[in-house]
C-alpha cells in the first residue's frame, strides 16, 4: 500500500534557534527575543535576517521604549517605570524618606521631601504629674518656634485642697523654680447660664507659670497648648503663650489664656509641667514650626 506525505498537520516548536540545525517547513524556534516560523527548509539560515527561510510569528518590544519590563536594561530594587508620553522610562529609587510626587498631567513622576515647617518631634503618654515630667531636648536651630498640646489632663483632687496646673522652664533639663516669671491667666467659666471671660493674675514675678486653677474636690478634664517662641535665643526675654478647655462635673466649662514673659536672655531646653493634685494626661506632644 503506497505511502501519501501530507507533511507537517500543526506547528513544530523547536526551541531556540541553533545554526547548526536542518530546519524544514513549519517547524518554529525562538531568536532575540522574537520567535520566527521556517518557510523554507535549510540549515544555518539566520532568522533575523534570512526573509526567505523565516517568517516572524511573534516581535520582542524594543528595550525602553514598549512595556517589556522584564527586559529593561539597568534594571535596580526599588525602580518605577512610567509613561513619559513616547516611551517606558526608570524612575531610579530615591533617598531615604522620600516620597513620589505628581506633576500633574502631562508631567513625569519624581521624588521629592515632605515639608518640615510644620513636624511633630515627640510624644509621651505619662502616668502621673505630680512629680513634674521634663519635655525636654527637642529644642534645636531647626525651628524657631514649639508647640507642647496636652490632651485630656485629668485631675483628681483627693485632698480637698485648690489645685493647679503650672510650668517652669528649663535650662540642661532641671526646672527654673528661683527665676522669675512674670505671667498673666484670663478665664472664663461657662455653666448653663452662661459666663465672661475675666482677667486673673496670680503672684506677679513668682517662680512658675500657672496654666489652669481647679477648686476643691472636683475631677477635671483638660486639652490644651503651649507655644514657646525662640527658646535658643541668648539676647531677649522668652515669651510662652497658650490656651486650655476644660470641664468638670459635665456641667461647667473652663477656658482660659496664659502669657509668660520670663525674664532671663539665657536659652531654655524645655519646660517641666507640675500640678498640686494628682494629675494623668493621655497624651503630650511636641512640635517644631519653622
Amino acid at each position: 500500500m503506497s505511502t501519501i506525505d501530507i507533511g507537517k498537520i500543526k506547528i513544530v516548536w523547536k526551541g531556540a534557534w541553533d545554526s547548526s540545525t536542518a530546519y524544514t517547513v513549519d517547524d518554529a524556534v525562538s531568536h532575540s527575543g522574537n520567535s520566527y516560523i521556517c518557510i523554507q527548509a535549510g540549515s544555518n539560515q539566520n532568522p533575523s535576517s534570512a526573509t526567505a527561510y523565516w517568517q516572524i510569528m511573534a516581535s520582542a518590544g524594543t528595550n525602553g521604549t514598549d512595556a517589556d519590563l522584564l527586559n529593561i536594561a539597568s534594571t535596580a530594587q526599588g525602580d518605577i517605570y512610567y509613561n513619559n508620553g513616547s516611551a517606558i522610562a526608570r524612575l531610579a529609587p530615591g533617598t531615604a524618606n522620600q516620597v513620589l510626587q505628581t506633576g500633574g498631567a502631562s508631567a513625569n513622576p519624581s521624588w521629592g521631601t515632605v515639608s518640615s515647617d510644620y513636624v511633630l518631634l515627640g510624644t509621651t503618654t505619662p502616668t502621673t504629674l505630680s512629680s513634674g515630667i521634663s519635655i525636654d531636648g527637642y529644642f534645636s536651630s531647626t525651628y524657631d518656634t514649639y508647640k507642647i498640646v496636652f490632651n485630656e489632663f485629668l485631675h483628681s483632687d483627693i485632698s480637698g485642697n485648690n489645685y493647679n496646673s503650672r510650668f517652669r522652664v528649663n535650662i540642661g533639663n532641671s526646672a527654673q523654680s528661683n527665676a522669675v516669671y512674670n505671667r498673666g491667666w484670663a478665664r472664663s467659666d461657662v455653666s448653663s447660664g452662661g459666663g465672661s471671660l475675666s482677667a486673673q493674675s496670680y503672684n506677679w514675678n513668682s517662680d512658675n507659670v500657672v496654666f489652669n486653677y481647679g477648686s476643691t474636690n472636683t475631677p477635671w478634664a483638660m486639652s490644651g497648648e503651649i507655644i514657646i517662641f525662640n527658646p535658643l535665643d541668648t539676647t531677649y526675654y522668652k515669651k510662652i503663650y497658650g490656651t486650655t478647655l476644660g470641664s468638670y462635673d459635665n456641667t461647667t466649662t473652663n477656658f482660659g489664656h496664659f502669657f509668660c514673659l520670663w525674664k532671663d536672655t539665657r536659652a531654655i531646653s524645655g519646660i517641666t509641667l507640675f500640678c498640686d493634685a494628682q494629675v494623668k494626661a493621655k497624651q503630650v506632644k511636641i512640635y517644631g514650626l519653622k
